[in-house]
């Protein structure tokens, strides 16, 4: 079982708790996600054609995520690859 994180409320306390700290004892590997490509420089295009009713349906669920339509089309296929 993990143990919660002490308040840190400067940049200090929170650079003394980690140098003094094994985060091991703070992480629960359950509620770990794996790391996404989001990071990753974006310096490739891909041009895609729809049809105006899957666009539109693509463009209310990235606003029903509160994401951008591109950001999502990446989340996608990123999660269709894995």
């Amino acid at each position: 079982m993990s143990r919660k994180l002490p308040p840190l409320e400067t940049d200090e306390a929170a650079r003394a708790f980690l140098e003094n700290t094994d985060l091991s004892d703070y992480l629960d590997r359950a509620n770990m996600a794996p790391l996404t490509r989001e990071f990753e420089a974006k310096d490739k295009a891909l041009t895609l054609r729809l049809s105006a009713a899957l666009l539109d349906d693509v463009r209310k669920k990235a606003s029903s995520l509160g994401i951008p339509v591109q950001k999502f089309v990446r989340m996608t296929l990123e999660n269709a690859t894995r």
